[in-house]
């Protein structure tokens, strides 16, 4: 069974920069001062601390956003595909099995799927990048990363980008998730 859905965010990835990450702007509602380890039995990442994650669902989903998520801005659905193989299908073919679950929260007569980039991320996976834009706007709405492990595995991340002053700051800290992201 395919479970791709996705934790949310990054400029920077969808450049193909991870260096050349800036500082996330001071916001105490909003920038965690630290970051909390998320571990299970398929990945590892750091999560800003104090955030919800929410349990796992049967299709290997969880969500992480602030606990008082008044804005609507969430970095959202992650998962982690851990299916024999899976994980060795071809960038072409992750990206378009992606898509199809993503057409259901961006129908393509709203939103452009914009084509993907491969990247290496700090942990040295090889990933690949793409966003969602708005069609008239060009307003990049969501923005999502597929990291693939060599035994297979991928861990798919997402994050709805709100038109707000949040964007920076949740591009930073999916920034961060994205760089300490583990693929077990």
């Amino acid at each position: 069974m395919f479970k791709v859905l996705f934790l949310m965010a990054t400029a920077v990835l969808a450049m193909g920069s991870a260096s050349a990450m800036t500082a996330p702007p001071e916001s105490p509602a909003v920038v965690p001062k630290k970051f909390v380890t998320l571990d299970t039995k398929s990945y590892t990442l750091e999560s800003p601390d104090g955030w919800v994650v929410t349990e796992e669902t049967p299709f290997g989903q969880r969500e992480i956003h602030p606990k008082e998520d008044a804005s609507g801005a969430k970095i959202g659905a992650m998962s982690a595909m851990t299916g024999p193989g899976l994980g060795k299908q071809d960038w072409e073919q992750l990206y378009r099995t992606s898509l199809y679950y993503i057409s259901r929260s961006f129908p393509p007569a709203k939103y452009d799927a914009k084509p993907f980039t491969l990247l290496k991320t700090r942990k040295g996976y090889e990933a690949c990048t793409w966003t969602m834009e708005e069609k008239g706007t060009k307003r990049v709405a969501a923005r999502y990363v597929i990291l693939k492990s060599t035994s297979g595995n991928i861990l798919a991340l997402s994050v709805k980008v709100p038109a707000s002053a949040e964007k920076k700051v949740l591009d930073a800290q999916f920034q961060h998730l994205v760089d300490t992201a583990v693929v077990k």
